[in-house]
């Protein structure tokens, strides 16, 4: 089994509620600042699901008042819904680049794990957490 395909089957196994992993520390942005706000500007992936980033991958994500835009090999921008915690994206485009395998891949679980998100926390250090039924799929530090 590929490593990709390993991976949306472990998320996919997640994600259906079969094996909730929750993560511990977490403080929920609610609790600190509802709402869009506290996901507007722009963060750096650091793991997708449970799998660092190879090195010489960057994946970049910013969210804005009107929509939210990403950049890995190819850009993925679309809209998106926040009430509360509760996360939610509309249609997505993503532009159609031919990078190296490796690349492709995390692009492909980022977006895999990216669409599946529908709940958000936000950590003590800042660190942002995208969330399905309290498994990790994505997280993010803010840029400075």
């Amino acid at each position: 089994m590929s490593a990709s395909l390993g991976l949306a089957s472990a998320l996919a196994d997640a994600t259906s509620g079969s094996d909730v992993v929750k993560g511990e520390g977490l403080v929920l942005a609610g609790e600190k600042e509802n709402g869009k706000g506290a996901l507007l500007g722009q963060w750096t992936v650091t793991r997708i699901a449970f799998n660092e980033l190879p090195d010489d991958v960057e994946i970049s994500l910013a969210f804005g008042e009107l929509g939210f835009e990403a950049h890995v090999c190819n850009r993925i921008r679309g809209s998106y819904e926040v009430a509360d915690r509760s996360l939610s994206f509309g249609m997505m485009s993503v532009d159609n680049r031919e990078c190296d395998a490796h690349v492709m891949e995390a692009e492909r679980n980022f977006l895999f794990s990216f669409e599946r998100a529908n709940a958000f926390d936000i950590d003590a250090d800042g660190i942002l957490h995208l969330m399905s039924a309290d498994t990790e799929l994505v997280t993010a530090r803010r840029r400075e």
